[in-house]
Parts: structure tokens; C-alpha cells; sequence
């Protein structure tokens, strides 16, 4: 099954389980595209995400890695607009203490949204 047209795309992190997986999910059913990353311990748990992300009709990478590092930051960003061509949200489900900025990108190149999502039942 081909991808529909996105109508964006989206990192969620924390994504192995509980609201950052229900964050993909519903960014999904919302006509994005998503990068879902977690460490590299749950590797399983985010491929068996992304297979039912895709069966959806979306696209979807595993991009493993360790937001409390600054390359494993960037590579997160980087493999995200290399594969899937752009970067249009950011859905970050770790403790705040645990980030490190966001490849250093100005806000003033960023177009701020909010999305608001349910935790399915």
C-alpha cells in the first residue's frame, strides 16, 4: 500500500510505550508521518510500532537513540529530514531534566504548533 499525500512530519520520542507510542498513533490517524525513537534497548517495541504505523498507509523510520546526547539528537533530526524529507513537529515524551536542544535550530525558522492528543481508552 502507497503513503497518502502527509500533511507533515513528526519525531516523537519516548515512543517504545505508554502516551509518547499513543502521541504516534494519533499523529498518524492525523495524516502525519512519523519518526518514533526510544533508546536502542527498545528496538523491538518501535519496529513492531512502526509495522503497525505503516499498515495504516504512513510512512515510518525507527531512529534509536539517547535524547540526553547531543549527537544522538542530531542524528535523530538529520535521519528524519533525510528520509522523510522534512521536519514539521517535534513530540518530545522524556523527562525535560534528560533533553538537549534540539540541533540548535532558531526558533525563529520554526513554525510553532500544538497538538493536543487523547491516550486512546
Amino acid at each position: 500500500m502507497s503513503a497518502a499525500k502527509t500533511k507533515g512530519v513528526a519525531i516523537v520520542t519516548g515512543c517504545a510505550q505508554g502516551i509518547g507510542k499513543a502521541i504516534a498513533l494519533r499523529l498518524v490517524d492525523d495524516g502525519l508521518d512519523v519518526a518514533i525513537s526510544d533508546l536502542p534497548t527498545k528496538q523491538d517495541q518501535l519496529e513492531a510500532i512502526a509495522s503497525v504505523i505503516r499498515r495504516k498507509g504512513r510512512r515510518a523510520i525507527v531512529v534509536s537513540g539517547d535524547v540526553t546526547v547531543e549527537k544522538d539528537v542530531a542524528a535523530i533530526v538529520n535521519k528524519t529530514v533525510e528520509e522523510l524529507g522534512q521536519l514539521d513537529v517535534v513530540s518530545h515524551k522524556v523527562p525535560t531534566e534528560h533533553w538537549v536542544q534540539l540541533a540548535h535550530v532558531p526558533l525563529d525558522d520554526c513554525e510553532c504548533r500544538t497538538l493536543l492528543a487523547e491516550a486512546p481508552p
